[in-house]
């Protein structure tokens, strides 16, 4: 067996072309495979940084009259923990930004206030010092507290490394966090990276009111089921606590339900259909590669039948000749695989490095077992098949037939080109398949770039801040903010500059409830969930928002002056059609008895991404209701890189010790937001492209073997008499048919893939789309065309008399 494998490897060798066209597109196939099928078993099946994460189930609240699935409230949280019986622990979070301030320059970091209960859930041992205890989660001042956190840290491995050293002495140490000092207690192991933003751990407990706080969404929470416990009984569970809870507060819980859903489901969200789309993508030009290289392969078993039938004459069983086409299959199949497997290793150390963290983590990629034993299992299945279809061609009597009649020519028969056929068909439709996902997909990421804003984020540059709570109090906020925004102005070249809590696109929508009082529509529902904003004067000439009715925010828009507000024209659209907003009250539910005034009605922007339509928002003064998160954005009539070294220096100026939490041109930071869709489309546009090629080259190599073949009929035909374009005619209508049964086969095929997955991978485009399908038909129809052409061409300008000599 060795040798007959070392034989065929150095026939291989001495054939240097034929291996490069069975070797490199089996490699390119079974490395994308690899690749996909990597990110695919990361994302979906791998680790979370919790020991046996299958056990743990993310809870979350429903409320109907409150515009659906939100966090959870400390009161749902605290009736949960006590009267609940599946979960063998339950923690809470919640993952906010902070300035570290001790140990070199102000830096942001992701902090995830946590329940001691957490690690215990963790079921993780620190690496350092100890984990937290009941004790730290106590609150001084409880009985006026919703909830806080304690005085001590828990480092992340990647924290401790970074910011201080990897000092196997930091436990005991200290640290400063929005100005406020915490003493670090431990420093967890690299493998526990739950939640994978967070840089390190403070306790989060709960104060005296919070058993009363029903309308606070603050956090996560995640529970790890007891042993013989099943997801049903959790859900039986929190529906009896749901339904106590109830009239506790009916204002908000009316209708409250608890749901619970795999943690793993969660952090996936609705990646999942697109990643497995993707994957199957790859699968399908595995499955091409592998007719064209069967199709290579028969062609040179035709060309041997001479040999095989010696070899059968010479006592080889058949059997033993048909182990040899196999072996042949297999040998180059696990030679495209290791090459795919390097490729593969590749591109994710690439994309690894390129791609914007996901909550489960991509800089971890990398080929595992599983992934190295399914790279293999499909290298062997691409073998079998690259081996099985040459061997269906061969028949005992065939070769024996062949070799008396003393055969020059290699000329298929009947059953050796209805494999040539059924081969051709395949790899057409399946490069439709590739080449109209990589048309849909352009269109509806060329949807997505051109979707309207409502805004113009050219020539802006933002800056995001979070002002420490302990050490600015409403005033400081007030006059920093009002600080931060003239020096912003004052920089040469700047033409307006304004701050707000929220960002278009950047940031998410929500976070507040309203009710208009005189409204009759609304005088038997409760609060309407809406968007919520605070803004400077300037904000909306900033972003050029254009105000439709009304007047913008002014300086008399001060604390102690007339509470007001500004809408969007969604919410002055779904709630007073024809009628004028202007004058009209507003209460927003955290200062249920502050009427604000609306004074004016600004066009609509869309929150949190660049999908979904805009929801109805509220804006106020920022003076009025100042906040501790602030975002800067500056118009530059110059270069955006110099005003923002201005602002940084200008911000320092006011406060040394503020950190930015983000900082850039606005384009840039929506720019990556659309990074996965970006990269996933060139991905599936290379699939489609390297489909395109392999289905040409496919019907070109057949269809110039089958006009060898004939040379001498067509010459003769020529030498009769009959035109060269009657011969192109007749070389392209005796494959047309197959082109046609391709096409159809694909069209098929992206039908059910676009019934499946269309709605949720693609943005305002059908997978249906008549239009883009037709242009994915135009473009395999003319390569096939063109593959067909080329060949035909040449055989119409043979020479009859040479073919005659």
């Amino acid at each position: 067996m060795i040798r007959q494998v070392m034989a065929l490897l150095r026939s291989f060798v001495r054939r240097p072309s034929f291996l490069a066209a069975t070797v490199l597109p089996l490699a390119c196939g079974l490395g994308a495979a690899v690749a996909v099928f990597s990110l695919v078993q990361h994302l979906l099946m791998g680790p979370l940084g919790l020991p046996e994460a299958d056990r743990v189930l993310a809870v979350s609240q429903n409320l109907p009259e409150l515009g659906g699935a939100a966090p959870m409230s400390a009161a749902s949280i605290l009736a949960i923990a006590e009267h609940q019986s599946s979960f063998q622990s339950l923690a809470s979070l919640q993952v906010t930004d902070r300035t570290l301030t001790e140990r070199g320059e102000p830096v942001r970091v992701k902090v995830a206030s946590v329940t001691p209960s957490f690690f215990v859930l963790g079921a993780t041992r620190p690496a350092l010092g100890r984990l937290f205890n009941a004790d730290d989660g106590l609150l001084t001042s409880a009985q006026t507290m919703i909830f806080g956190n304690g005085s001590v840290a828990i480092l992340t491995d990647s924290l401790w490394k970074s910011r201080f050293g990897a000092d196997p002495t930091v436990v005991g140490k200290s640290l400063v966090l929005d100005g406020r000092w915490y003493q670090i207690v431990g420093v967890m192991p690299p493998e526990f990276q739950y939640p994978l933003a967070a840089q390190l751990w403070i306790p989060l407990g709960f104060g005296g009111i919070a058993p009363q706080d029903f309308g606070g969404f603050y956090f996560q929470t995640i529970a790890r089921l007891k042993p013989g416990a099943g997801v049903d009984k959790a859900s039986s569970d929190l529906a009896r606590i749901a339904a106590v809870l109830r009239p506790a507060a009916p204002k908000i819980t009316r209708g409250l339900t608890f749901e619970v859903e795999s943690l793993r489901e969660r952090l996936v969200g609705d990646r999942r259909t697109s990643m497995l789309l993707l994957f199957g993508l790859t699968l399908v030009i595995v499955l091409g590669v592998s007719a064209n290289t069967a199709q290579i392969l028969l062609a040179r078993i035709l060309a041997r039948q001479r040999d095989l039938a010696l070899r059968l004459v010479l006592g080889a069983s058949q059997g033993e000749v048909t182990g040899l086409v196999l072996a042949e299959g297999l040998v180059l199949a696990l030679l495209g695989w290791g090459l795919g497997v390097a490729l593969a290793w590749l591109t994710l150390s690439f994309f690894g490095r390129v791609l914007p963290q996901h909550p489960l983590g991509l800089l971890s990629l990398g080929l595992n077992g599983p992934v190295v034993a399914f790279s293999l299992g499909i290298a062997l299945a691409s073998g079998l098949i690259l081996g099985f279809v040459p061997a269906l061609a061969m028949r005992r009597r065939s070769l024996l037939t062949h070799l008396r009649e003393g055969a020059i020519q290699s000329s298929p028969g009947p059953r050796q080109r209805r494999l040539h056929r059924l081969l051709l068909v395949t790899q057409l439709g399946l490069a439709l398949v590739l080449i109209a996902s990589g048309t849909l997909l352009y269109a509806s990421f060329a949807r997505l770039q051109s979707v309207h804003l409502g805004f113009n984020p050219a020539s802006l540059a933002t800056i995001d801040l979070k002002l420490p709570n302990e050490s600015y109090d409403p005033a400081r906020l007030r006059s920093f903010t009002s600080q931060a925004v003239e020096a912003l102005r004052g920089i040469p070249g700047v033409s307006a500059a304004a701050a707000g809590l929220r960002l278009p696109v950047l940031d998410p929508g929500g976070g507040i409830w309203f009710s208009l009082p005189e409204h009759h529509e609304l005088a038997t529902k409760n609060q309407v969930a809406a968007t919520f904003n605070t803004v400077t004067p300037g904000f909306f000439s900033t972003l050029r928002i254009p105000l439709l009715a009304g007047r913008d925010f002014a300086a008399q828009d001060r604390t102690g002056g007339e509470p007001v507000a500004i809408i969007d024209q969604v919410l002055a659209r779904q709630f007073f059609g024809s009628e004028n907003p202007i004058g009209r009250p507003l209460v927003l539910t955290p200062w249920p008895d502050v009427r604000r005034r609306i004074i004016g009605v600004v066009g609509a922007v869309k929150f949190g991404g660049l999908k979904g339509e805009p929801v109805p928002t509220v804006y106020v003064p920022e003076d009025q209701v100042p906040l501790g998160q602030v975002r800067l954005v500056v118009r530059s009539q110059g270069p955006l890189a110099a005003a923002l070294d201005a602002a940084r220096k200008r911000i320092w100026g006011i406060d040394p010790h503020l950190a930015f939490d983000a900082f850039g041109t606005y384009e840039d930071r929506i720019e990556v937001l659309s990074t996965p869709d970006r990269w996933a489309l060139r991905l599936v546009l290379a699939l489609g492209l390297l489909g395109l090629v392999l289905s040409g080259s496919c019907i070109y190599a057949m269809t110039t073997q089958l006009v060898s073949q004939r040379f001498r009929e067509l010459g003769i035909r020529l030498a009769l008499g009959s035109p060269p374009s009657r011969v192109v005619r007749q070389v392209i209508s005796e494959r047309l048919p197959d082109v046609v049964a391709g096409l159809i086969l694909g069209l098929g095929g992206v039908w059910m893939i676009g019934r499946w997955a269309g709605s949720s991978v693609l943005f305002e485009v059908s997978a249906q789309d008549p239009l883009l399908l037709g242009v994915s038909v135009v473009i395999l129809a003319g390569a096939a065309l063109l593959a067909l052409l080329l060949p035909a061409w040449r055989a119409a300008r043979i020479d009859p008399m040479t073919i005659l000599r």
